[in-house]
C-alpha cells in the first residue's frame, strides 16, 4: 500500500539532518518507493522545499506533522495574496539579518523568496522559439535567449525532446553563470564543482561542442550522471575520460572528466567515448 504524500514527506523531513541535506534524504526515501506514482513524487518534493521555505516561522509547532501541516497553510496563504505576510515579518524570518548590510534587500526580492518555484528549461543554442511551440506551457523569456518557463502538465522526462537532447532543466541562475563566462570554441574551461554537469554542458553548448572541458566534483556518482547527460545532449564526446586528482588546494580527491569536445559535430555526431 502507498503511504499518503504527506506522510512521505514528513519521513524525508525526519532523515534530513547536518549530514544529510534535504535533497538527498528526498532522493534516498523516492528511490525506495518504487511504485510511487510520478505526480505523487512531485507533490512529496514540494511538500519538502515549502516547510524548508516557512521554517523559520514554524519553531513554536510541535512534531514535523504539525509543522509540515502550518508551512501549507502559510503557503497557499502567501500564493493566494502575498500581503497577508507583513513585509517588516518577511525581512525578520525570511533571509539572516546580516543580509542587508551585504546586499540591497529590495521589498519584490523579499516576496519572491517565499513563491513557489519556478521551472525553467535551457534550450540548446538559438532553438528556445522553436522548443516553446513544442512544448505546450512553454514561454520563452524575455531576458536569456535559450531561456523558458514552463508551466505545463507534460512529464518532461518522457518527451522526445529531452531525449534528443534538445532541453535541459536548469534555474535561470544557473544558466546566467554560463552567460557570463561567456566562453569562446576551441578554449579550455574548467568546472571546478560541476556536480551533474548541467553549466559543463550549457558552456559545451555555448562552444559549439569544440573545445577542452574538465568536469570535477567530490561525488564520484554526480560525475556518473554527467556522463550519461553528455550522451544525451551531444552525443559522445571525442575524448571522455574519467581519473583521481588531487586539488591543490583544498587536497582533496576529487573526480576529474575531461570532454574532448573538438570535431564533435552540432548536433553531436562524430565523437566517439
Amino acid at each position: 500500500m502507498i503511504q499518503p504524500v504527506h506522510e512521505i514527506a514528513a519521513e524525508v523531513i525526519r532523515q534530513t539532518g547536518k549530514d544529510k541535506p534535504a535533497d538527498a534524504a528526498l532522493r534516498e526515501v523516492l528511490k525506495s518507493l518504487r511504485d510511487l506514482a510520478p505526480f505523487d513524487a512531485t507533490e512529496v518534493a514540494k511538500t519538502v522545499f515549502t516547510y524548508y521555505r516557512w521554517h523559520v516561522w514554524l519553531r513554536e509547532e510541535r512534531g514535523v506533522e504539525a509543522k509540515m501541516r502550518l508551512a501549507l497553510r502559510l503557503n497557499q496563504r502567501f500564493q493566494d495574496n502575498e500581503a497577508s505576510v507583513p513585509l517588516a515579518e518577511l525581512r525578520a524570518k525570511a533571509v539572516p539579518a546580516w543580509t542587508a548590510a551585504e546586499m540591497e534587500v529590495t521589498d519584490d526580492w523579499l516576496r519572491s523568496l517565499q513563491r513557489e518555484p519556478k521551472l525553467w528549461l535551457r534550450a540548446k543554442r538559438g532553438t528556445a522559439a522553436s522548443l516553446a511551440e513544442k512544448l505546450p506551457g512553454a514561454e520563452v523569456s524575455e531576458r536569456l535567449p535559450d531561456a523558458l518557463r514552463f508551466a505545463g502538465e507534460l512529464d518532461l522526462f518522457k518527451t522526445p525532446e529531452f531525449h534528443a537532447g534538445e532541453f535541459e532543466i536548469q534555474d535561470i541562475a544557473s544558466q546566467v553563470v554560463g552567460l557570463l563566462c561567456d566562453p569562446q570554441p576551441g578554449e579550455a574551461w574548467w568546472d571546478t564543482c560541476a556536480g551533474e554537469g548541467g553549466k559543463t554542458l550549457h558552456m559545451s553548448d555555448l562552444m559549439q561542442n569544440k573545445g577542452l572541458l574538465w568536469a570535477s566534483d567530490r561525488a564520484e556518482w554526480r560525475l556518473q550522471k554527467l556522463k550519461r547527460r553528455t550522451g544525451r545532449a551531444i552525443g559522445h564526446p571525442k575524448e571522455f575520460a574519467g581519473e583521481r586528482c588531487a586539488e591543490p588546494e583544498a587536497r582533496r580527491q576529487v573526480d576529474l572528466l575531461r570532454l574532448h569536445l573538438d570535431q564533435v559535430g552540432d548536433d553531436g555526431s562524430g565523437g566517439s567515448l
